[in-house]
């Protein structure tokens, strides 16, 4: 496996930082339409799990772990667990990735695990992109004997109160991830191309229930303040025709290449947004870290609620990399 180099000029944080910002306008020069499946506040800590071309992107094999509880107290409410192993094999050019996604929002339940891979294509010293496909299989089920279903249309085949129903889908995804050193990482990526039918009445055919393609954009940053601080931006957009365009915006701090702090902000709602988040995260060895974050709700249905809550782990199967601190890394 060869790593082709193509001569191309040199930059630093400072023109990074230009196309940083001019990513995070983007979406807001276009009248998108999005929805979210499940929903991360560490999206950069799971890259994996919007982009195939995040896998081994940090440059370490690792072991990531996440549970979330939407909206605490609320019944029915969102949770989602996950679990997943990414790696760069042949010396970096390639990366692997394997993950385990279970959500449940009521009567609803989905599961799904996939499959990576990419190839890193060098551009220069200091900058690349990689390219990523993912395969996977995908678990739906709806269960109507559950004692909180309501039936409120007659004779509504896709019902039955007397049964759980589940089917099961195949998928493909791509994905794009442009590297800039330890300064800047833009990518995007649609995990499942193709409109999974999710529809339990076959006599609709063609015409029942599909999930829509999820486009993912994600840019981090970082710049360095001092010597043990450094400011990191990140941004995440979901893009799904039908609903309305999806943001996440988080402002962080890492300190000593140990600590992240940092505030968020999510778009949706009732139009002042879904919710402000506090984010932290602390590597505690060379090999082990542990984060949490709190969602603050800002939408009407923050009154029912205690808010949203997150707790991820990361261990790291290599040795310690030099970049800790970069974007992938963090």
């Amino acid at each position: 496996m060869h790593t082709y180099t193509l001569t191309q000029p040199q930059f630093g944080w400072t023109t990074s930082l230009r196309l940083l910002l001019v990513a995070m306008l983007i979406p807001t020069a276009f009248m998108l339409y999005g929805q979210q499946e499940s929903q991360y506040t560490f999206f950069t800590q799971n890259a994996l799990y919007y982009n195939p071309a995040a896998a081994g992107a940090r440059g370490v094999a690792s072991i990531t772990g996440l549970y979330r509880q939407q909206w605490a107290g609320f019944e029915g409410a969102p949770t989602s667990q996950l679990l997943s192993f990414n790696a760069p094999i042949v010396s970096d050019a390639v990366g692997f990735g394997v993950q385990l996604n279970h959500a449940s929002k009521g009567i609803i339940d989905n599961t799904y695990a996939s499959m990576s891979y990419n190839y890193k294509l060098k551009l220069s010293d200091e900058h690349s992109v990689r390219l990523g496909l993912q395969g996977s299989m995908q678990r739906w089920a709806v269960d109507f004997s559950d004692p909180s279903v309501v039936l409120r249309t007659e004779n509504d085949n896709s019902i039955d109160l007397a049964n759980n129903f589940a089917t099961w889908e195949g998928n493909v995804g791509i994905g794009l991830l442009f590297e800039a050193s330890d300064y800047l990482s833009i990518g995007v990526g649609v995990p499942h191309i193709y409109r999974s039918k999710i529809s339990f009445d076959e006599s609709k055919g063609d015409d029942g229930a599909r999930i829509s393609p999820h486009v993912y954009l994600t840019a981090t940053g970082l710049i360095p303040l001092s010597s043990n601080i450094d400011f990191k931006p990140s941004m995440l957009v979901t893009v799904v025709q039908g609903a309305p365009t999806d943001i996440n915006l988080n402002l962080g701090a890492v300190y000593a290449k140990k600590v992240m702090g940092g505030v968020g902000y999510r778009t949706g709602g009732d139009g002042n947004g879904e919710s402000l988040d506090l984010l932290l995260f602390y590597q505690i060895s060379d090999k082990v870290g542990f984060g949490g974050a709190y969602d603050i709700g800002i939408s009407d249905i923050a009154r029912q609620t205690a808010g949203s809550f997150e707790v991820m782990g990361r261990f790291d199967l290599g040795s310690q990399r030099d970049d800790l601190v970069s974007p992938r890394f963090f």
